[in-house]
C-alpha cells in the first residue's frame, strides 16, 4: 500500500512545483532589486549642455560644467617664468601650482567670475588678475607678474646700475652742447638740443644708438644762412606720437612733427604757452604749461584744458591717467582731470618737498614714476602707490633735466651741465 501512496505525492509535488513557476523566493528577490536599478540608471538621457529633456524626479542637473584654466606667472623685471607658486582661483579657493615654465592648470572650474592669487616665498603680486570662466570652455589667464618683497606694491627697493653714458663735449661728431630731453625710439636715443650761441641759433634733434652710444644722426637744424626754417633755439621738450613721429615743442608756441627720416612734417601753432608735452593713453598729445595742463589732438591741433590744476612743469603719459610736476609736488591726475595722488620725494606719506623738480617718465612695464629733480642732483623711482622705491645715479648727476624709460624698464638722465646722456639698467631688487 505504500507504493502507490508514494507515487502519488510525487506526482502531487510535481503539480506543485510547475504550478509555482515564475514565483520568486524571499532570498532572491535583493539580487533581483538590485539588477532593476543598474538598468534603469542606464536609461537615463545623457547630461549635456544642450539636454532639453527633464530629468527624472530626484535628479539635479549641474548647469556650470567644469572647464579648463591655465595661465603663466612670470618675473616683472625679466620676464623669466617662475616655478612652484601656489594659485589660488577666488571664491573657489581650489588651488594648483606652476611648473618649471611658469604654467598653471586647473582642471575644471565652475563657470563664473574668477580672481587668481599668486603666493611665493618673498614674492608678491604685482596687481590682481581676474578671468571669465565658461562652461566648457578652455580659458586663458592674462599672465600674472611677481616681484620680491613686500607691502602694497610687492616692491621694497630697486637697484640701478650705470652701463652707459654718451654724447659728451669732445665726443665728436655728435657732442652735446645745452641737452633739454629725450626719448627712447626702439633701438635708437633721441635728445633734444640746442645752441644758444651769439653767432648761431639752433633747435636739434640728435639720435644715438641705445646699446654703443653711438651716434647716428642729427635733424630739425635751423640756419640763417642756409636758410632753413626748421627749429629755434628755445626749444623745450620732446616726445613720440603712436607712429614713432618726433614731436618737438618751443618757447615760441611752436609744435614740429618729424617723420622716422627726421624729415619735418608739420609745423603748428600752439594755443597756449607749453613747458612740456606727452603722449596720452588715448593717443592724444597733452602739454604742460603756466595754464595747466592742455589736451590736443593726435595731430597736434586744437586744445582742451585738463582740469584746473594750475601751472604745472612737466607731465608724463601713463597707462590710467597723467602724471604731473605743479608746486613742486608729484601728482597723478585721472582722464577726467581729477587729482587723485600727491607726494614729494618722501614718498606718499612724506612731508618733504622737491627743491626743483623739472621731468618725469613712466616706466610702461609696471608704471612706475621716475622723477628727475635737479636742486637735489637726484633722480628718484616711485611705486604705483607713491612709494619712494629707487635712487637712480646717486652722486653722478650735475643737473639732470630730463628722463625717460623704454620698454624693457631702462631709464636715460640727460644731464644738462655735463652735457651727457646715462643709461641706467633696473639690478637687484630688495
Amino acid at each position: 500500500m505504500r507504493r502507490p501512496f508514494n507515487f502519488l505525492a510525487s506526482l502531487l509535488g510535481i503539480a506543485l512545483i510547475t504550478a509555482g513557476c515564475g514565483r520568486v523566493s524571499a532570498t532572491q528577490t535583493p539580487r533581483l532589486k538590485a539588477s532593476t536599478s543598474t538598468v534603469a540608471r542606464s536609461q537615463l538621457p545623457v547630461l549635456t549642455a544642450k539636454t532639453t529633456q527633464p530629468p527624472p524626479a530626484g535628479l539635479t542637473l549641474n548647469a556650470n560644467r567644469g572647464s579648463t584654466v591655465q595661465g603663466q606667472v612670470v618675473h616683472q623685471l625679466n620676464q623669466q617664468p617662475i616655478a612652484g607658486v601656489t594659485i589660488v582661483a577666488q571664491p573657489s579657493g581650489q588651488r594648483t601650482m606652476t611648473d618649471l615654465a611658469g604654467r598653471f592648470t586647473f582642471g575644471s572650474l565652475p563657470s563664473g567670475n574668477y580672481t587668481f592669487q599668486a603666493m611665493g616665498p618673498d614674492l608678491v603680486q604685482m596687481a590682481p588678475i581676474g578671468a571669465l570662466v565658461m562652461a566648457g570652455e578652455a580659458t586663458n589667464v592674462p599672465t600674472i607678474s611677481m616681484v620680491p618683497g613686500v607691502g602694497p606694491s610687492g616692491i621694497t627697493r630697486i637697484n640701478y646700475i650705470l652701463e652707459k653714458e654718451f654724447g659728451r663735449e669732445g665726443e665728436a661728431p655728435a657732442p652735446l652742447l645745452d641737452p633739454m630731453g629725450v626719448v627712447a625710439r626702439g633701438s635708437a636715443v633721441q635728445v633734444l638740443d640746442r645752441n644758444d650761441a651769439a653767432w648761431v641759433k639752433t633747435g636739434v634733434v640728435r639720435q644715438y644708438d641705445a646699446e654703443a652710444g653711438r651716434f647716428q644722426g642729427k635733424f630739425g637744424d635751423y640756419s640763417k644762412w642756409l636758410g632753413f626754417t626748421q627749429m629755434r633755439s628755445n626749444v623745450k621738450s620732446i616726445t613720440l606720437d603712436r607712429q614713432g613721429r618726433t614731436i618737438v615743442i618751443d618757447g615760441a608756441r611752436k609744435l614740429w612733427r618729424f617723420d622716422s627720416s627726421g624729415k619735418k612734417e608739420r609745423e603748428i601753432e600752439l594755443a597756449a604757452d607749453a613747458a612740456d608735452i606727452t603722449l596720452d593713453a588715448g593717443g592724444h598729445l597733452v602739454t604742460a604749461g603756466s595754464g595747466g595742463l592742455m589736451r590736443l589732438s593726435p595731430e597736434g591741433e586744437g586744445g582742451q584744458t585738463v582740469g584746473a590744476l594750475g601751472e604745472c612743469r612737466a607731465v608724463a603719459g601713463g597707462k590710467d591717467g597723467l602724471w604731473v610736476i605743479s608746486g613742486q609736488k608729484v601728482g597723478k591726475v585721472n582722464p577726467d582731470g581729477q587729482l587723485t595722488m600727491e607726494f614729494g620725494p618722501g614718498g606718499a606719506d612724506g612731508n618733504q618737498s622737491f627743491t626743483d623738480a623739472v621731468d618725469l617718465a613712466v616706466d610702461p612695464r609696471n608704471g612706475h614714476v621716475v622723477v628727475a629733480d635737479k636742486g637735489t642732483q637726484q633722480v628718484y623711482v616711485y611705486d604705483v602707490l607713491g612709494n619712494l622705491i629707487g635712487n637712480v645715479g646717486q652722486g653722478i648727476f650735475s643737473q639732470p633735466v630730463a628722463v625717460t624709460v623704454d620698454a624693457g624698464g631702462r631709464i636715460y638722465v640727460v644731464d644738462q651741465s655735463k652735457r651727457k646722456v646715462y643709461k641706467f639698467l633696473p639690478g637687484v631688487t630688495r
